[in-house]
């Protein structure tokens, strides 16, 4: 396996776009963008510890979907999920 490099590891990073990615067989790409409140909703179903965090992780759930762009994305064929990613970046930096 390949060691990781100096600079490799970051202690801190700014995230600006979450994916809720879903595989659906026969289904074409389908990318719908979410609202902070629906953001906020997706992300409290995936906090496993929700129950030691302060407020249950809200607060912070909060703050994050409200910097973020999100989208629920669904696909079926790998590189079409890919072709979209790669716009999006170039669209969004």
């Amino acid at each position: 396996a390949p060691e990781i490099g100096k600079g490799g590891v970051r202690r801190q990073t700014t995230i600006s776009r979450i994916l809720f990615i879903r595989y659906q067989a026969g289904s074409a790409l389908e990318t719908v963008p979410l609202s902070a409140a629906e953001c906020g909703f997706h992300l409290m179903q995936h906090l496993a510890n929700a129950q030691n965090l302060p407020g249950y992780g809200l607060p912070w759930v909060t703050r994050l979907a409200q910097r973020v762009l999100a989208f629920q994305v669904s696909y079926a064929q790998p590189s079409d999920l890919i072709r979209w990613l790669r716009d999006l970046l170039a669209r969004c930096g």
